[in-house]
């Protein structure tokens, strides 16, 4: 816990230094502060609504947690041109998570139009083609249900707390 709280401490600290600078460096520095520190608060602090969106997604996939996704529609942020939703969110955070029971949340969500994040757009399929897990030779998936990774093969599923290659 202690550690923890040092971490906070190092990465408001950090902000400081942010503030000598101006603009998108600025709002990209504390944003790599806020995702490394997992402090979703921090992201209040940027100004752009791009960057302070994406800082939602990255905190929402490194720390496991799909509902930061959703809950960024309740921000006053969210819908504002350059801003990131919960839809580009949920499959970003399928894909970097290997996490194809995610996808099935874009089950009637549909965008053809790309972004950095979701070059070929948002879709249930779109999801489901981008992810390859969980095969021999392959990353493991993640299940968020269970909230841990997991191969198959055949009608076997082997399940692990960490990532691995599938044997």
């Amino acid at each position: 816990m202690l550690f923890t709280a040092g971490c906070q401490d190092a990465a408001e600290m950090g902000a400081v230094a942010c503030e000598g600078l101006d603009g998108k460096d600025r709002d990209h520095c504390i944003q790599q502060l806020a995702v490394a520190s997992m402090n979703i608060h921090m992201c209040n602090d940027i100004e752009s609504v791009g960057p302070k969106s994406k800082c939602w997604l990255y905190i929402a996939a490194s720390s496991k947690q799909l509902s930061v996704c959703g809950s960024m529609s309740d921000q006053d942020w969210y819908g504002k041109q350059g801003s990131y939703d919960k839809y580009q969110c949920v499959q970003y955070f399928a894909r970097e998570l290997n996490a194809p029971d995610v996808c099935l949340e874009l089950e009637s969500y549909r965008d053809s139009d790309g972004s950095d994040l979701n070059p070929d757009g948002i879709s249930k399929d779109i999801c489901f083609n981008s992810i390859q897990c969980g095969k021999t030779g392959q990353a493991s998936c993640y299940d968020t249900k269970e909230q841990q990774y997991y191969c198959t093969a055949g009608d076997e599923t082997q399940w692990t707390n960490a990532p691995m290659t599938c044997p």
